[in-house]
């Protein structure tokens, strides 16, 4: 952890731009806004500030002490580079195509869920998370019309 206080003093703002991590002995950690001549307005914690040069009050924080910023996270689905929302968007998608909830499943067969549930256990049906099969829904429905 960098001790803020026994960073330099900054001379010139020349080497400030938009967005630099910066720290003053008054306001603390604050990101520079925008620059006037010898002047810079820097967002702190709890205010928009202006601080003149000759206050001698600015250190610049070093980059290497500062969070990176986070990358975007990419799949690749079925040949297809995908962005992270997108795989997620087309996972949803893949869940309510493929499957049914357990209360719906049993609306749909006429059952108690609890029987729903029994039965799917006897006759080795899985239900998830996300609830069971469309196919083994079928599957289930055709078991108990042999019945």
């Amino acid at each position: 952890m960098i001790n803020f206080n026994t960073l330099p003093v900054m001379s010139d703002f020349s080497d400030l731009k938009y967005g630099d991590k910066i720290y003053s002995r008054r306001f603390g950690l604050g990101t520079v806004l925008s620059l006037y001549n010898n002047e810079v307005v820097a967002q702190f914690s709890d205010r928009r500030t202006r601080i003149a040069l000759d206050e001698k009050d600015i250190s610049l924080i070093p980059e290497s002490s500062t969070k990176k910023n986070r990358r975007n996270a990419n799949a690749i689905i079925r040949g297809e580079k995908v962005s992270f929302g997108k795989m997620k968007k087309m996972m949803r998608q893949e869940i309510s195509d493929e499957w049914i909830s357990i209360s719906e499943a049993a609306d749909v067969l006429g059952l108690r869920k609890k029987v729903l549930i029994e039965n799917c256990e006897k006759n080795g049906i899985e239900i998830t998370k996300f609830g069971i099969r469309k196919q083994d829904l079928f599957k289930s429905k055709q078991l108990l019309s042999n019945k």
